[in-house]
Parts: structure tokens; C-alpha cells; sequence
């Protein structure tokens, strides 16, 4: 009995030091990472999102899809972002597009209802994660608290896991905790959770297929007339 409980011992004390070297300080990630996002100077990737929300009393599963594209162009980061929602529920399927030039971020919905009528929305985007670097962690901080868990994958690549509780949570929203995984090479933000209380996640969004250095339009980081617009400060 001795034996069995010395050897139980000795296996805890393992696990605990996996964690302990597995879980890397907050400071140092936000270094590595940054260090590793000064490294891309421009990206693609594939983006998609799934949700629960509830209509009146019943759940339903949304879906949308879209992509990513990134450029440092002349000291600026500019980003760009268009998802697309995928429902069998709905005739009208909108679409969102935000995108920041370096200076202003944007976003605006287009609608499609049957028939080819479409209807438009623009204004301002306050809540959109950047995708990785300096800014990403400046957005996290101001929005959260953060503290970083247990190193993980995603996709086969090593991530830094981090989790957000909001400053100022919403009461209406379903979720009161976030997972934030962020690719140790490259600094890219690849992964969202959105948890209720209970941990179970209510909404994912995901970065797959990144391209990096891949030749990226300028044109299309250039903001539209009309709406409003929003200074982001570095």
C-alpha cells in the first residue's frame, strides 16, 4: 500500500511539473508572440465561425464562413475580413465586411433577399479581434482580464492558450468567459470560445489554411464612402 501510494505521489508530482513548464507567463507570450508576427508581412486564411443563439425559447445553430487577408504596407497593418452566413432557416443571407487601413476600421452588412434587392448597413466595428501582434494583445487587455492556461494545439500546431473574463460583461449575453489560442510561431490569432457558465463553449470562431507572405490586393483595404468610421490607436 505504501508503494502504490508513493508511486500516485510521484505521478502528481509529474503532471505538476508538465504544467508548470507547459504554462508559459503571460508577459513572455505577449513578447514571443509579438516577435513572431513582426515576422509576417502579409497573410491569407480561411475563417469560419459556429454559434448558438436562441430565438424566443428555442436554440438554433448559426453557421457563416468567409476570409482573412493581411498586409504591412509602409509601416501600417492592414486587415481585412468578409464573412458570409450559412443557414437553411433564412431567404435573406447577409454578409459582413470589416476591414482597417491602418488608421480607421470599418465594417459594413450587405443583405441579399430573394429577387436580387439587398439592403446595406455600415458602421462601426468595436468589438473585432485583430489577428495577432502587438495590437491583439493591446484589444485583449483593454477588453479583459487575462491570464494564460496550459500550452494546447490547434490543428496540429502549438498554440499559447489564453482566457479572457470581460471588464464590463454584458447581462444578455449567453457567454461570461473567453479562450483565445494563439499560434506560438507566428503570433496568429487561430481560435475563439465563447463560454457560458458552465465552460461549454456557445460560439467558435477559427483560422485555417494560413498562407503567409502570399501576394495580397492593396485595393482592397481601401474604406468605402458613407457610414461611420472609428480611429484605431496603436
Amino acid at each position: 500500500m505504501r508503494e502504490t501510494a508513493l508511486f500516485v505521489a510521484l505521478v502528481l508530482a509529474l503532471l505538476a511539473m508538465h504544467d508548470a513548464q507547459a504554462q508559459v507567463p503571460l508577459p513572455e507570450i505577449q513578447t514571443k508572440a509579438t516577435a513572431g508576427w513582426a515576422q509576417v508581412n502579409s497573410l491569407t486564411a480561411k475563417t469560419s465561425v459556429w454559434s448558438t443563439m436562441h430565438v424566443g425559447d428555442n436554440p438554433q445553430e448559426m453557421r457563416a464562413s468567409g476570409t482573412v487577408s493581411f498586409l504591412r504596407d509602409n509601416g501600417q497593418e492592414k486587415y481585412q475580413q468578409q464573412m458570409t452566413l450559412v443557414s437553411k432557416q433564412y431567404s435573406a443571407v447577409p454578409s459582413v465586411r470589416s476591414v482597417y487601413d491602418g488608421e480607421h476600421l470599418f465594417e459594413w452588412v450587405v443583405t441579399a433577399y430573394p429577387g436580387g434587392c439587398k439592403q446595406v448597413e455600415c458602421d462601426l466595428s468595436k468589438g473585432r479581434f485583430w489577428p495577432g501582434g502587438e495590437l491583439l494583445f493591446k484589444l485583449l487587455n483593454e477588453q479583459y482580464t487575462v491570464s494564460a492556461k496550459a500550452d494546447s494545439t490547434c490543428g496540429n500546431r502549438p498554440v499559447y492558450v489564453l482566457e479572457g473574463t470581460p471588464k464590463q460583461p454584458l447581462s444578455t449575453a449567453p457567454w461570461r468567459k473567453a479562450l483565445f489560442s494563439v499560434d506560438q510561431a507566428l503570433g496568429l490569432l487561430v481560435r475563439v470560445e465563447l463560454c457560458d457558465v458552465n465552460g461549454v463553449p456557445v460560439s467558435v470562431m477559427e483560422l485555417s489554411d494560413p498562407h503567409l507572405n502570399a501576394e495580397v490586393n492593396k485595393e482592397q483595404f481601401t474604406l468605402p464612402t458613407g457610414g461611420k468610421m472609428h480611429s484605431v490607436k496603436r
